[in-house]
């Protein structure tokens, strides 16, 4: 058994606590956000989510090594539901673009992504993947789903006649290398919050309903008791500078499995 993880503090904790099936209409906008919340982790799953006072109380979380939030954001790692790695059967040149579209992607939030199912990868970027997450979960086929997928920095499309009648809605880079080269979620929630979307909508169409969008949503996408560990901490003290701050990295930590795997400096 691994040492418990106790991440104390957040700004605001946002859990995306919900139902069990993807958020629709009103849903879109509640991100389950706890001020002075802390997360317990414990074997790479989230033993407890919620308001510092009640996490820091219990008894497994005060053997736990402390991470500090204060004055940060806290949230599920993103899910980018379409990503095009392109590496099928053209060589190292793709491979090394595609290694480091997902190291970019990882480092602005993604811990999760979607690839449509007629790319295959590369044996080596499928070993380079297995060292990410042995679990082989991080990279999800995509073969759609019930949950309809937006791409933001590709096409406009008003939101609001979609959500209003009840669509499941996520959010995805739709990266590829020569039509659309950004990598970052953190980019398409604000590209989304001028097409229509609130940012608490985009903020929960590319975390949980991004999950779901990949079938992956009961052990992804939001911070509830016994899903993975895919965890970010922002630097910053408010979700909504993921819109504002503009071309800024605001990810400060990455962690997937309750592992750090992508950490910045204090």
């Amino acid at each position: 058994m691994r040492k418990p993880i106790l991440i104390r503090g957040a700004r605001q904790l946002l859990t995306l606590r919900g139902g069990v099936g993807p958020r629709r209409g009103i849903q879109l906008d509640q991100l389950g956000l706890v001020a002075d919340g802390s997360v317990l982790i414990v074997n790479g799953r989230v033993r407890e989510a919620g308001s510092t006072r009640r996490i820091e109380n219990l008894a497994i979380a005060r053997k736990a090594l402390e991470i500090s939030a204060q004055g940060r954001v806290v949230m599920p790692g993103f899910v980018d539901a379409c990503i095009h790695l392109e590496a099928a059967g053209t060589g190292p040149q793709a491979f090394s673009t595609a290694r480091r579209t997902l190291r970019l992607s990882l480092l602005h939030g993604a811990t999760s992504w979607g690839i449509p199912a007629e790319e295959r990868l590369e044996p080596k970027l499928a070993r380079v993947l297995k060292k990410l997450d042995p679990s082989n979960e991080t990279l999800v086929p995509f073969t759609g789903s019930g949950v309809k997928v937006l791409q933001p920095l590709i096409e406009s499309v008003d939101p609001r006649p979609l959500i209003q009648a009840g669509e499941a809605l996520a959010i995805a880079t739709g990266y590829r290398a020569r039509v659309q080269p950004s990598c970052s979620l953190a980019m398409a929630i604000a590209t989304a919050a001028d097409h229509g979307f609130s940012i608490a909508e985009a903020v929960t169409a590319c975390t949980i309903n991004g999950a779901h969008a990949l079938g992956i949503g009961a052990r992804a996408g939001s911070l509830e008791t016994g899903k993975q560990a895919d965890i970010l901490i922002l630097e910053t003290s408010d979700y909504r500078d993921l819109a504002y701050a503009r071309g800024l990295n605001l990810v400060h930590s990455v962690m997937k499995h309750g592992e750090m795997i992508a950490e910045g400096a204090d």
